[in-house]
């Protein structure tokens, strides 16, 4: 059952300072999404890099070991998508105390915002457990996006006490069940854009050679006949716009995942196997580079060829 979670009555991650731990430039996304209102304490990769990002007022306190900065911190977010990288990070594998298993207190929540695979995420969230860590998986792809919707895995209490800072992050939470829960709901979001561009994309190519104008039927769209993704695409791919936002193989990765997953349920999902022989096409002639909107070129030679 998918629960809307309610307002936290114990807004710890407000309340106490936020941990984000990762990649510099998400790092930099996320405390931009938090506010000036909440101290961060922050580690990553390369935190002169962080600091490009962020106006000189940030209240920021840099660390020099994630267990550092996860000390005193309500809610720690993970941003780091290579999963070896995520482990160092969380446990410090090699033995010492550099982790943040070794700074957070037992009323610490850890809240994983990359995508992975879903049973690494039950790997890393059993591991966070021995330790008496909370955690909660909740993959957010554009994480300063205006419209971002994050489906949240993991205990009720976990995730309500994370709930204020996810409040931040996204217009929409919702608590999608168990830890992995998070994955499998961001899984089926993103197999909906990646099916919906094949749409207009296939749409946009019928509409052309059966004579009727694709800046008319890009009207269309945007007046209301599909979702908004669908009006976006469809634009980019009338203007000839594909320089990347998310890139064909980005998405020729991100559905070749779901489809490992759907295997591994013992699911076959027609519909999810063309699209991902489509996307992987597409990138193998060469369109990888470019925005995933250019998959029209993929399915329209002509319009590759410029005719």
């Amino acid at each position: 059952m998918i629960r809307r979670v309610p307002p936290s009555a114990e807004d710890v991650g407000i309340d106490r300072p936020v941990a984000v731990l990762g990649d510099p430039e998400a790092v930099a996304a996320v405390i931009r999404q938090l506010g000036d209102d909440t101290t961060t304490h922050v580690w990553s990769t390369f935190p002169a890099d962080v600091s490009e990002y962020l106006p000189a007022t940030a209240p920021v306190v840099f660390a020099s070991t994630p267990s550092e900065a996860a000390q005193g911190a309500g809610v720690v977010l993970l941003v780091a998508p290579d999963d070896d990288l995520a482990e160092a990070i969380l446990f410090d594998p090699d033995g010492g105390k550099w982790g943040v298993v070794h700074g957070a207190d037992d009323q610490s929540v850890v809240v994983d915002l990359s995508c992975r695979e879903v049973w690494v995420t039950r790997a890393v969230a059993s591991l966070a457990a021995q330790s008496s860590m909370a955690f909660v998986d909740a993959p957010l792809s554009v994480i300063d996006g205006p419209n971002a919707v994050i489906s949240a895995g993991g205990a009720d209490l976990a995730v309500t006490r994370a709930r204020p800072v996810l409040d931040r992050l996204a217009k929409h939470v919702v608590h999608a069940g168990a830890i992995g829960a998070g994955q499998v709901a961001f899984a089926a979001e993103r197999l909906i854009a990646a099916r919906t561009i094949e749409a207009v994309a296939e749409a946009m190519a019928l509409a052309r050679h059966g004579g009727v104008e694709p800046e008319r039927l890009s009207d269309a769209l945007g007046a209301g006949m599909a979702s908004g993704l669908a009006a976006r695409q469809g634009a980019r791919m009338v203007a000839g716009d594909f320089r990347p936002g998310v890139c064909c193989a980005d998405r020729d990765k991100e559905v070749g995942a779901i489809r490992e997953l759907a295997r591994t349920l013992g699911l076959h999902l027609p519909g999810l196997e063309v699209n991902a022989e489509i996307w992987h096409r597409a990138v193998g002639s060469g369109l990888g580079a470019l925005d995933e909107s250019a998959l029209l070129l993929a399915l329209d030679p002509e319009m590759a060829a410029g005719e």
